[in-house]
């Protein structure tokens, strides 16, 4: 898989799973408390909890609407921001009406169409990934009508940067975002149709840079001819945004994770980075809920300077914790 920066718009890719993924912005996997408090602009950081795109002190809400239809395309899918105010988030019939925003791929100024089944939204996360101090939006899309085009087979992320007008794309508000695929340069392997590079994504900082990174599963990538094995993938964040380079990818036939990849397994339909023991740096975590027959399985990745590590990384299942493992579907979902 491999990624880069896209600034033209995508084509299509694979289809998915129907539901809508909400994010309440107070970070996906993001660190510890704010550093912004509620009506203060004072910005944020990698390692905060809230995510205000503005930096106007208050959190905001995204809503992921993969299955929504935009200009008359089914499934076309598309992104709802609600910001945080002194009475709280507020809709367009509310009194008074809240300040939201939809961001699809049909919005004025960004380039190209929405189209059937690309399920736009089908994941959200947030962070700051350059670190100027306003949180960034991703957003994982999977499908889409061209399904043979190389940048899309397997799904892509794209990402709007925070500043004071909210999340914005590369030529400013209302413009395409950065978009990344497995085909972007410094991201390993290539983009295959059905991957689901963009399933799920979670945002942290894993190095301690001050810059949150970008994990991204994959739980349709073939693994040595394991069909749907499924793969993770780590991009990292820099002052400059996100980057391609010290890319990382790892399924379960990584040298020093536990287990082998087996057809089916799904590894990365859950992935959440967390700083579970303190040191500053997110630790990443991996599910395969259909690991061993539908019993499944989480795994933990620790991280370094460097980024993540597969030496010292660890593998339990339902029983583990005192529960029946048989057809429990271990890691199907995992707390933000």
């Amino acid at each position: 898989m491999s990624t880069t920066a896209r600034t033209t718009r995508r084509t299509a890719g694979s289809a998915a799973v129907a539901a809508a993924s909400f994010l309440l912005l107070a970070g996906a996997g993001i660190l510890a408390a704010p550093t912004a408090y509620a009506g203060i602009p004072g910005g944020t950081s990698a390692a905060d909890r809230n995510s205000d795109f503005n930096g106007d002190g208050y959190t905001d809400l995204v809503t992921g609407v993969p299955g929504g239809t935009v200009d008359g395309r089914e499934g076309a899918g598309y992104v709802n921001v609600q910001y945080g105010a002194p009475n709280g988030i507020g809709t367009n019939t509310t009194v008074p009406k809240g300040r939201v925003e939809l961001i699809s791929q049909s919005s004025k100024g960004v380039p190209g169409t929405s189209e059937t089944g690309d399920r736009f939204g089908q994941a959200v996360a947030t962070g700051d990934l350059d670190g100027d101090g306003y949180d960034d939006l991703a957003v994982g899309q999977l499908g889409g009508v061209d399904e043979t085009a190389d940048d899309a087979a397997g799904g892509l992320v794209g990402v709007y940067y925070g500043g004071e007008d909210g999340p914005s794309g590369t030529e400013g508000p209302g413009t395409a975002p950065q978009w990344w695929s497995q085909n972007s340069p410094g991201v390993p392997g290539a983009g295959e149709l059905d991957d689901s590079w963009g399933n799920e994504l979670s945002v942290a900082d894993v190095d301690g840079d001050g810059c949150a990174d970008v994990a991204v599963g994959a739980p349709g990538e073939d693994a040595d001819g394991e069909a749907a094995a499924g793969a993770v993938s780590l991009l990292r964040g820099s002052q400059a945004g996100l980057t391609g380079t010290g890319s990382q990818y790892f399924d379960q036939n990584t040298p020093k994770i536990p287990g082998a990849a087996e057809s089916g397994d799904g590894w990365g339909a859950q992935v959440r980075l967390v700083d579970t023991d303190g040191d500053g740096r997110a630790e990443l975590v991996a599910a395969a809920p259909e690991e061993n027959a539908g019993d499944g399985a989480v795994w933990i990745l620790p991280a370094s300077g460097s980024g993540l590590l597969a030496d010292g990384s660890r593998s339990y299942g339902a029983a583990a914790l005192g529960g029946n493992a048989h057809g429990a579907h271990f890691g199907s979902v995992i707390d933000e």
